[in-house]
């Protein structure tokens, strides 16, 4: 069941979410999940939707879309 509060207030004061992660090359090729879920996983949780998509997988993405 969701939260009632939850669309009571507003989650951010700005219209603009910046993150900044470090990655190889390698890293994005080899562990691309892991960086992008350093990427969302605050605005995710903020949001209040980070159950559906973490810990982040294409598979969890593909299912989330269906």
């Amino acid at each position: 069941m969701r939260d009632p509060d939850l669309f009571t207030y507003d989650r951010y004061d700005l219209d603009v979410y910046e993150r900044v992660t470090t990655a190889t090359t390698g890293d994005l090729v080899d562990q691309a999940p892991a960086v992008i879920e350093r990427l969302l996983a605050t605005l995710l949780r903020g949001l209040r939707i980070d159950t559906n998509y973490l810990p982040y997988s294409a598979e969890v993405l593909r299912s989330a879309i269906h």
